[in-house]
């Protein structure tokens, strides 16, 4: 079993932190940045600089390995970019040294063939999947195709680039509109099968899904880049509100969102792209999804999820007084698993009887945390 986290001046670091802290029963923004800058890393032999270290493991064992995904590191750094303008002047010149610091690793993620789209994982030498893995997943044939998901939250953490997101809006529509795209087999409930919505993967023979949680980032990213919208934004937002008034986030989640099976977080995206459309495309559904988040905060005993539900309810307009039990929070989170994988495929969501592959992000974890406290904060 390797140590969760690589370096031990980085684990020695985070420690002197959070003990510094844990006599307060509330932490503070300052606190919680510090914690969060204090997980990126340095120096290291098999994470690079500006990277978070993650964990991985099959979902039967006990024993993590360092994962070197890119994913966790964009979601880190886009969810601190949309909260950058809520914080003080002390944490927006973290976020900013955050930022600077991945920006140069970016390039080991992007399209091994020169393209603009980015993968889950490098695509330089040694260019394979799952590092740290067995023979059986790491090799050639076992490589993802790039995904819409990694590319919009990379975009989203570097900011607006004309010159760059002018090419990518180019690519989603070429994508989307090509000739072959019903040859591709589809994942996804049979009522679905004939939308046009943005699928995940930009890929030839990779078996395609409509996932809500990477359709509701792929919208994010074409209302934060203020695009004018086409017939396949439109198809990607009629299929997200059908899915909603269907129960599908709540009743069938690993067949509509299928690395994770956790209702809060793909209740998390949604609420989040409902809040940042200023046009009210998602009114019919605003309504369901929080009365959806508050059943489901009253159902879930899990502090990792709370802080969604939470957060997501905030951003909705929902007052409450219900608070994170901090202690367990801090236990939790660095188990809790919400991302995960099944190497080999299964059709129509996950077979109980074959493994995954989960993940573990403890920084992400913490931004999640501080992007609470902003909201609340936010909200008064």
């Amino acid at each position: 079993m390797t140590e969760p986290l690589p370096l031990l001046k980085l684990y020695c670091s985070i420690f002197s932190i959070i003990l510094s802290i844990a006599c307060f029963s509330q932490y503070t923004e300052a606190e919680v940045i510090d914690v969060i800058q204090s997980y990126q890393v340095e120096d290291d032999e098999f994470y690079d600089p500006g990277l978070f270290p993650v964990k991985r493991k099959w979902s039967f064992s006990s024993n993590y390995v360092d994962d070197n995904s890119i994913f966790f590191t964009a979601s880190i750094n886009s969810t601190l970019r949309m909260l950058n303008d809520k914080l003080d002047d002390r944490s927006r010149e973290i976020v900013a040294s955050i930022l600077k610091e991945t920006n140069p690793v970016y390039g080991k993620y992007r399209n091994r063939n020169g393209g603009i789209t980015y993968n889950f994982w490098q695509t330089v030498s040694p260019d394979l999947p799952f590092p740290n893995g067995n023979k059986l997943i790491s090799n050639k044939k076992s490589r993802l195709p790039d995904d819409f998901d990694t590319t919009v939250l990379i975009a989203l953490s570097r900011g607006k680039n004309k010159r760059y997101d002018s090419l990518f809006r180019k690519q989603m529509v070429a994508y989307a509109s090509r000739t072959d795209r019903a040859n591709v087999k589809l994942i996804t409930p049979d009522e679905y099968l004939n939308s046009k919505a943005y699928e995940t993967w930009f890929g030839k023979n990779m078996p395609q899904t409509f996932d809500l949680c990477i359709m509701s980032n792929v919208l994010l990213y074409v209302i934060e880049r203020d695009f004018e919208w086409n017939e396949y934004d439109e198809a990607t937002a009629s299929l997200i509100k059908e899915m909603v008034l269907n129960n599908d986030h709540l009743e069938r989640t690993a067949n509509i969102s299928h690395h994770s099976d956790s209702p809060a977080l793909v209740l998390y995206h949604i609420a989040r792209l409902i809040a940042a459309d200023t046009d009210n495309r998602f009114d019919s559904i605003k309504e369901k999804v929080q009365n959806d988040l508050i059943d489901l905060l009253n159902e879930r005993n899990n502090e990792v999820e709370k802080v969604m539900i939470l957060s997501s309810l905030h951003r909705l307009g929902y007052e409450t007084n219900d608070t994170i039990d901090l202690k367990r929070w801090q236990k939790q989170m660095r188990s809790f698993s919400f991302f995960s994988i099944n190497p080999f495929n299964i059709s129509k969501g996950r077979s109980r009887y074959i493994p995954s592959i989960t993940w573990v992000s403890e920084p992400y974890n913490w931004t999640l945390l501080l992007e609470l406290m902003v909201l609340q904060k936010q909200q008064g």
